[in-house]
């Protein structure tokens, strides 16, 4: 990310996609249950309602879960996984790339601004980068701005859940045995969290799994893995073109300003290069996937243990 808006906005980027991707194979499973269910009940009104309910509960079901996986993420990062937040959150300081600067030896001016008027306008630009970067690095700031857009989703999810949830349950504790055998939306509702509980488990304990075997048992897949996410080495012609800059302040009439940044740009990227080392990337990923195991299993438990519950009730009729 290379600003606190984009980086902000990730969350609703990740979470809104997955809920509504997922919302028409869910309206077309709850159509057919509307279907099964309309046969055996003559009042279509009440058949309605169930749907509207008990979707509306899904799906904020869904947002919730996923947004307080995110929120669980950013406490894990703060507290017990200390490095992953500077994998997380560090950016990579912007570079400066001139074409026409003879980069092959420490160039200078030597008298002479080796610039022309449209590579000065790039070094102005360059500077303007540079600034917002170092006013947009404070990594603590990002992770608030990450965790608001988190707790942003959730505080709405929430209460729309369980006003929609108390309902049903209400209206489940009411019905005879004679209704509840008849349902076919309110046990789709349960099997179907389940499953989604189910398929977070599978796949965010795998991908635990893989990292505990990567960095334990087999090792060289893990120095694979640590090769391809390690950040690129600065091109020569960066480092060319700021010594250059760092070394031209008199005949270009560069300020204090950019110099400092010249000077200072192989520090910045050095320092930004140490926070994409493995045991970095690793505390991040460990940090999400128990994040997410944390928040699946009580809601695959949960809804598992009601339906089987309710289904063996109905059996029993």
């Amino acid at each position: 990310m290379t600003s606190a808006y984009t980086l902000s906005m990730e969350t609703f980027e990740i979470v809104f996609p997955m809920l509504f991707s997922g919302m028409v194979p869910l309206l077309i499973i709850f159509a057919i249950a509307a279907i099964i269910e309309g046969k055996n009940d003559m009042h279509k009104s009440n058949v309605i309602k169930h749907v509207y309910f008990y979707l509306v509960s899904l799906i904020t079901l869904v947002a919730s879960v996923i947004s307080l996986g995110f929120v669980l993420k950013v406490g894990l990062t703060s507290t017990v996984f200390s490095d992953a937040a500077a994998y997380e959150y560090a950016t990579q300081p912007p570079a400066l790339y001139l074409g026409n600067v003879d980069k092959s030896s420490d160039a200078s001016c030597d008298g002479e601004c080796i610039y022309t008027e449209d590579e000065i306008q790039q070094i102005s630009q360059w500077k303007g980068e540079y600034t917002a970067w170092l006013e947009n690095r404070d990594m603590d700031a990002r992770e608030q701005s990450s965790l608001v857009s988190s707790l942003s989703v959730l505080i709405v999810a929430i209460p729309l859940f369980f006003i929609h949830f108390r309902s049903v349950q209400k209206e489940a504790k009411a019905s005879d045995s004679e209704e509840h055998r008849r349902r076919v939306i309110r046990p789709t509702y349960f099997y179907l969290s389940s499953l989604i509980g189910l398929v977070m488990i599978i796949v965010f304990g795998s991908m635990l799994v893989n990292l505990g075997l990567k960095t334990y048992v087999f090792t060289k897949a893990d120095t694979e893995e640590s090769y391809r996410y390690a950040p690129t080495e600065v091109d020569p012609s960066v480092r060319g073109s700021l010594s250059a800059v760092a070394g031209c302040e008199a005949d270009c009439g560069f300020d204090a300003e950019t110099i400092q940044y010249a000077e200072r740009y192989d520090a910045d990227f050095d320092e930004w290069s140490e926070t994409r080392e493995g045991s970095s990337r690793k505390q991040s990923e460990a940090a999400n996937e128990i994040a997410f195991l944390l928040v699946a299993i009580p809601l695959f438990w949960y809804h598992w243990h009601v339906a089987r519950r309710e289904g063996k009730e109905s059996s029993s009729v």
